[in-house]
């Protein structure tokens, strides 16, 4: 599972509504709250998240939801997953979402029931309708959303119809949604989020959202918590759904706009690529949580390093692949365990780029490992085609490049330019040789991890 810095942070600190919050909140019936988490905590979050979704299908304790699009079928939505995520389960149990949540209703609150929904790129949306209609067992309810990945009018955010929470029930149907005609009367306002952002509403405030038109997923948390003066219900929730709910839906209620699959089958092939990209992250965390702490020089460490060179990348707004390459160039040395200390590569070539790029080609698109196969002939092609690049190595790097073959001639630097994915790799490795600084602040792995080199998993893996 992911790191967890995030469990201690939350159940520890308390996040409580201002008035002010709390007055657009009765007014509205609902708030939008910005950068309640920091980057730090959304990192740990999407870490967690994809825990949960990776999850084999098992009805009897956690709820996978499957939908199919456009591009097969795709995970929708999990749910009942705390009791099988600490970190999670601490973090939405008794941390700082249930806090905020009860400066909000005015009293301490139970988590009645949650769900991640994912929306992937043709995910369906949902009608417009109120939450109180699934919510048999209580009487006082909210629901806290959580962003951990942007939501926008493009990819499908809520739409609130404000001020209309305090009507009861609006145009309900036998399936539990509004009326058309209701719908039409109300007005509803796009509430876009970024990550770590946080949305309370009422379960009886009006909301809808779109399909995802966009080309990334939008993962969202809802939680939804009771007033403790009622009770635990959590339990009795997930018992009265499981017997109720019928195949073919996500919910008590028929909100949903898609086709729902009841489980991964031949038909269903979705789940594959999350995973596939699931085994791989598992790898390279490992592989940095061996390696990543010895010396890449005398100034930075291997993980550092990576680190430093895959922000310079994302700084540069390079794609996402150039990002992943630039991330794992170096993953070779990692293979071979060579570091300082065990420096030989300094003095005989052991090409980690060959054996970096042939892992990666096993797991990765071309545009990753062919970029990393590059970046050290690269370095040849740099010293004769920029002026002034010999002389910006280090030394450590100079004595590599006398080993690795030298400056290329003006043919040879032709010849390298020419080849698919040389360009990437001359980017890269400009980053590799700016990524060697004491101290650099920079975004953690599970950033990269969980960011641009998922997407760029899961986008291969989709296109199989």
């Amino acid at each position: 599972m992911a790191s967890l810095p995030l469990l201690a942070a939350c159940a520890g600190s308390v996040s409580l509504a201002t008035p002010a919050e709390k007055a657009f909140y009765d007014a509205n019936g609902y708030v939008h709250l910005k950068g309640v988490f920091s980057e730090s905590d959304v990192n740990s979050l999407a870490g967690w998240v994809n825990d949960v979704s990776l999850l084999p299908a098992d009805d009897s304790r956690w709820m996978h939801h499957y939908e199919q699009t456009a591009a097969g079928g795709r995970l929708a939505r999990t749910e009942n997953f705390v009791s099988y995520h600490p970190q999670l389960g601490g973090m939405l149990m008794a941390g700082r979402v249930p806090e905020l949540v009860a400066s909000i209703l005015g009293e301490e609150v139970f988590l009645y029931k949650e769900k991640i929904n994912y929306k992937y790129p043709g995910g369906a949306g949902y009608a417009a309708h109120q939450d109180a209609p699934a919510y048999k067992q209580i009487n006082s309810h909210l629901t806290a959303l959580v962003a951990v990945e942007p939501a926008t009018v493009e990819n499908g955010c809520l739409e609130f119809a404000a001020a209309r929470h305090k009507e009861g029930l609006i145009g309900l149907t036998a399936d539990g949604i509004l009326s058309a005609e209701a719908e039409s009367s109300l007005a509803f306002t796009p509430c876009e989020m970024q990550p770590g952002d946080v949305v309370v509403f009422s379960s009886y405030v009006p909301h809808r959202s779109r399909p995802n038109l966009s080309g990334s997923r939008r993962t969202l948390l809802y939680l939804t918590y009771n007033a403790r003066s009622e009770g635990y219900l959590r339990d009795e929730y997930y018992r009265h759904k499981r017997a109720t709910m019928k195949a073919g839906q996500l919910s008590l209620i028929k909100h949903f706009q898609g086709v729902a699959l009841e489980l991964p089958n031949a038909s269903c092939t979705g789940a594959a690529p999350e995973l596939a990209a699931h085994r791989v992250l598992t790898e390279l965390r490992e592989m940095f949580a061996v390696h990543g702490a010895t010396m890449y020089d005398p100034v930075v460490t291997q993980l550092e390093h990576a680190l430093q060179s895959a922000a310079l990348a994302e700084r540069s707004n390079g794609s996402d692949a150039l990002v992943a390459a630039s991330l794992l160039h170096d993953v070779g040395h990692l293979l071979l365990d060579e570091h300082m200390g065990n420096d030989g590569f300094l003095e005989t070539d052991k090409e980690h780029e060959l054996a970096g790029a042939d892992y990666l080609a096993a797991r990765f698109p071309a545009a990753v490992a062919e970029a990393v196969r590059l970046h050290v002939p690269a370095k040849r092609y740099l010293c004769q085609a920029r002026d002034g690049y010999w002389e910006a190595l280090s030394p450590a790097s100079k004595r590599s490049l006398e080993v690795q073959g030298g400056t290329f001639t003006q043919q040879d630097a032709t010849a390298f330019i020419a080849q698919p994915h040389a360009e990437t790799a001359a980017e890269l490795r400009i980053f590799d040789d700016l990524g060697k600084v004491a101290g650099a602040s920079t975004p953690s792995l599970e950033h990269f991890l969980s960011g641009a080199v998922s997407r760029v998993l899961l986008a291969a893996q989709g296109s199989e």
